[in-house]
């Protein structure tokens, strides 16, 4: 008996939502209309083809980072313990190529002043001093500022010597020097524009001239060239502009 009821309230139920479905198939709705789940709707509309957005463009990091700046001043004051202090003046030739000329004043290193004067034995010239020109080449950085170079520096360097211990003895000397030495080293690189290097130079002096005579017979001088080791520790203090 239970079985039957639940069949005939499926049965009736069945019927009842039969008979309250305005339609089950597109043709029995009027015009345009069609049926969805027993009603008779209007199809909807098309819609135009979309406006494309934008695609998003992964904006990606200049090769050079941080761009070198058009110029910079600096000067190399550990040359006071050395060959000379440093001053010179840079120029960008190139995105991240960097030439310069600079000035090397030889009689303020100390360094220079002890192997000149034979550990303080001789006397010196104060007009000792060296000028040239430099190349360096920056390598990219996307992350930071900061720049790993490479380069080499030329030179130009004369510088005078005597000694007055015995008056029957006193000699005189001059020379000059063309200097080629390759370059290496890390730039730091802050905000302010200010850059410090450090790095080595290391290469060789090739003597064009080292002559030297007696006070008392000053016709016949003495030849002495020669080629010696010339390097120095970079420890460079500067100024970009135009970054």
């Amino acid at each position: 008996m239970n079985k039957l009821l639940v069949c005939l309230s499926l049965t009736v139920a069945f019927f009842v939502q039969f008979s309250s479905a305005q339609c089950t198939k597109d043709i029995e709705c009027k015009g345009n209309r069609i049926c969805v789940e027993g009603v008779c709707v209007e199809p909807k509309e098309e819609s135009g083809p979309s406006e494309s957005l934008p695609t998003p463009t992964n904006e990606t990091t200049p090769p050079d980072g941080t761009p070198m700046g058009s110029g910079a001043f600096y000067m190399n004051l550990s040359g006071l313990f050395q060959f000379g202090p440093i001053f010179g003046f840079g120029i960008r030739v190139a995105p991240n190529l960097i030439i310069d000329a600079h000035w090397r004043y030889s009689s303020l290193g100390l360094l220079y002043v002890v192997l000149a004067t034979d550990g303080f034995e001789d006397e010196m010239s104060m007009g000792c001093m060296a000028a040239g020109s430099g190349i360096r080449y920056f390598f990219p950085n996307e992350k930071k500022p900061h720049r790993l170079y490479v380069g080499g520096l030329f030179e130009y360097g004369w510088g005078k010597t005597q000694n007055l211990a015995e008056e029957n003895w006193e000699w005189k000397s001059e020379d000059a020097q063309i200097i080629i030495a390759p370059n290496g080293g890390f730039r730091f690189r802050f905000d302010s524009n200010f850059f410090l290097n450090l790095g080595v130079l290391a290469g060789v002096a090739i003597d064009v001239k080292n002559e030297w005579w007696y006070l008392n017979n000053p016709s016949v001088t003495y030849d002495q060239r020669g080629a010696t080791f010339f390097g120095m520790l970079e420890f460079t203090l500067g100024w970009e502009f135009g970054r």
